[in-house]
């Protein structure tokens, strides 16, 4: 009989150690990344180009999109925050 007991109480406490709460995957956007939310191809923040400019770029990436299946996007900002690796910035604006 104690035997019996001491094995359930063993296996209540290897099942309910295994037990864990369920974690979220919040995944948080950091401030200085500029989101693009309409998708658009050319993001001129920096407003470095014309309306022209700006569409031409966009048609020629659409032309290269097609013709190759590589996707590119043309980000400009006007500075980069401070202490930030460039290329950690734009893998980072990358991903999102």
């Amino acid at each position: 009989m104690r035997l019996k007991l001491a094995f359930q109480i063993i296996l209540l406490f290897f099942l309910f150690s295994n037990c864990k709460e369920k974690q979220t995957n919040v995944e948080t956007i950091p401030s200085h990344i500029p989101l693009n939310s309409s998708q658009k191809r050319v993001v001129d923040l920096a407003h470095l180009f014309s309306k022209v400019e700006s569409d031409s770029l966009a048609y020629k990436i659409i032309q290269y999109e097609t013709q190759t299946t590589n996707q590119i996007a043309i980000l400009t900002i006007d500075s980069l925050p401070k202490n930030t690796n460039i290329q950690k910035f734009g893998t980072e604006v990358g991903k999102k």
